[in-house]
């Protein structure tokens, strides 16, 4: 029987915690569903209603009631929904200025407005560039100066002609030359030769001018470099033929 008894304890303290935990859940439900419902009710109080909801929901009314009450509906005239009325800006009025008309004897001068005279633009004088291409800077024009003394020239005879090579040394003396050597080969040239190194050339021309004085024009060809002299006159025998 203690047994049964204590058992039923247990269950009793098992069960009491059990409903507690319950009313407690139901509580706090009821709680939660309280204050949604005050706070939608509290939502719906302060938002504004729309006027065009409101209308429609009134005309439904009407309508139901208007059938139970066997009254037409279109016996009933629905006032248009007002619009308020734009306000109308006064005109003012327009004060007619009376007309003066001059006095005798005093005559009225019309006031002339001064024309509007345009600015003409003051051209400034354009200063015209005297520089022709970029202040046409003079170009100094090098001038290579040859030291025609400097040249080792020997004149050679072949042609058995007295005094050929004496004639060719004078012009060339003339023009600042110094023929170091003059004399005769005894091997005759055909044609006049004018040997000139390589390194030498650029006195051929003067070198042909001068020789061109005295009535000589042979031909060219180069002489080696190794030579002793720079510049070798072959005088030929084709200037016997010469006038």
């Amino acid at each position: 029987m203690k047994q049964q008894f204590t058992k039923k304890l247990s269950l009793l303290r098992l069960a009491y915690p059990l409903v507690a935990l319950v009313l407690t859940a139901i509580i706090i439900w009821l709680f939660i569903f309280t204050v949604r419902y005050l706070l939608k009710e509290i939502d719906t109080a302060l938002t504004t209603p729309n006027p065009e909801e409101a209308s429609t929901v009134d005309e439904a009314r009407y309508a139901l009631i208007a059938k139970k009450l066997n009254v037409k509906i279109d016996d009933v005239q629905t006032s248009p929904p007002t619009t308020p009325a734009t306000p109308v800006k006064p005109v003012p009025e327009v004060i007619p200025t009376p007309e003066t008309t001059p006095e005798e004897g005093t005559t009225t001068t019309p006031t002339v407005k001064p024309a509007a005279t345009k600015e003409t633009p003051t051209t400034k004088p354009t200063v015209a560039s005297t520089t022709a291409t970029e202040n046409t800077k003079s170009a100094s024009t090098t001038t290579t100066t040859f030291d025609n003394a400097s040249l080792k020239i020997a004149i050679y005879n072949t042609s058995g002609k007295t005094g050929a090579a004496g004639g060719l040394k004078t012009a060339l003396e003339k023009t600042g030359f110094i023929v170091k050597t003059v004399g005769n080969k005894t091997t005759s040239v055909p044609v006049s030769l004018l040997r000139v190194k390589a390194s030498s050339a650029d006195y051929v021309p003067t070198l042909k001018d001068s020789l061109a004085k005295a009535s000589f024009t042979p031909s060219d060809e180069v002489l080696p470099e190794a030579d002793t002299f720079d510049v070798i006159i072959m005088i030929g025998a084709d200037i016997l033929t010469q006038p």
